[in-house]
């Protein structure tokens, strides 16, 4: 299979929104998941970030689900996505607004608190700005064809109108372009941002404590499916594949979402660790990586891999990134386009084997 995905360039937008804008003092608005403890997504904003600061005298302000989190992180102002009246104040003050990137339309939602989540996050991130006759830029998107009918319908209206459209997959800019929607195609935002040197990561005192060189270092990300029967697999064939390896190498789970508010990623890990515990005897080395650590440093630390066994989407976009090998199991579009995009095979839950995990990583 062929690498499409290394022919694609990284969109530096900042040129083009300072030809749109001439003012000496811009201030801009960005919406999007962030703040919601999704390593993924901040690492997204992170490159935009870097990328706005190119525009002197820019003022910048996220609006994400945590805030505080945003501003943890990144150390910009933020304002909470449920604060209307502050968010509404915001936009009419600002010069334009940047939406994504990221997936956010794409699973299909089933629950009706869900459902009008997005109907809301649509009537704030798109129909705010358009009262207010805002420039408005939608950078970077996933939009898939198993998401929301009724909500695809209402945001393919807001995509015409937008002053700048790009999407990060193949996928997606074919499913826009079947509804008449042109999108320029780019690498995912993340790329915009900086990684940490190897030297640095090594540097780290966490990383100074506990990685061995002399040890085959495996990365794994993982994310609980939605079906029992996959679960059940998906832990069967990750723990068989440990076996084979446990005694030469040293595991690192990277829980790239760890929002307490369902069964994250680190749930997940130290589930993966409590049965590992139960069926080996002898001890199994075995690491929760730092939430803590900022995506510069937390998507860097791959560069410490052998190779990385990559379920959620930007577990494979820095194992790709970082040129490490790794094995792509896709729980959505999203994954299946990005690892075929690639030149590799999208290993699906209902049919996965640890052989098969083991035959894409060597």
């Amino acid at each position: 299979m062929i690498d499409k995905y290394q022919k694609l360039s990284v969109f530096h937008f900042s040129s083009e929104i300072k030809k749109r804008h001439g003012k000496k003092h811009l201030k801009c608005i960005i919406f999007g998941n962030f703040g919601a403890m999704n390593l993924g997504d901040e690492a997204i904003l992170a490159g935009q970030i870097q990328e706005l600061h190119k525009i002197p005298n820019l003022t910048i302000t996220v609006v994400g689900r945590y805030p505080k989190e945003v501003q943890r992180i990144h150390k910009v102002t933020a304002l909470s996505l449920y604060s209307l009246y502050k968010v509404r104040r915001e936009v009419k003050k600002s010069d334009f607004v940047i939406v994504g990137g990221g997936g956010i339309i794409n699973k299909v939602e089933r629950s009706l608190i869900g459902f009008f989540y997005q109907i809301y996050m649509l009537g704030v991130f798109f129909l705010l700005p358009r009262m207010y006759k805002k420039k408005i830029y939608v950078l970077g998107i996933g939009i898939y064809s198993n998401a929301n009918r009724i909500i695809v319908n209402m945001v393919l209206p807001f995509l015409r109108a937008a002053t700048l459209l790009t999407v990060r997959d193949f996928h997606s800019q074919t499913f826009l372009k079947k509804k008449n929607v042109h999108a320029a195609l780019y690498q995912d935002n993340s790329f915009l941002m900086d990684l940490a040197t190897k030297q640095d990561i090594l540097k780290d005192a966490y990383f100074q404590k506990h990685y061995r060189p002399e040890r085959m270092n495996i990365g794994i990300s993982l994310v609980k499916p939605d079906a029992k029967k996959d679960e059940k697999r998906l832990s069967k064939e990750i723990l068989s594949f440990i076996g084979e390896y446990y005694q030469k190498a040293d595991f690192w789970f990277y829980a790239t979402d760890y929002n307490p508010e369902y069964f994250n990623d680190a749930k997940v890990g130290k589930q993966l660790y409590d049965e590992l515990k139960k069926q080996y005897t002898s001890e199994i080395v075995f690491h929760l990586v730092p939430m803590t650590l900022s995506p510069q440093r937390y998507f860097a630390s791959f560069k410490l891999m052998q190779f990385v066994i990559a379920m959620r989407f930007h577990a494979a976009v820095f194992a790709y990134r970082n040129d490490v090998p790794f094995a792509g199991i896709s729980y959505d579009k999203k994954c299946t386009s990005f690892i075929e995009s690639v030149g590799k095979t999208a290993l699906q839950l209902k049919t996965l084997t640890w052989e098969q995990i083991n035959k894409n990583v060597l």
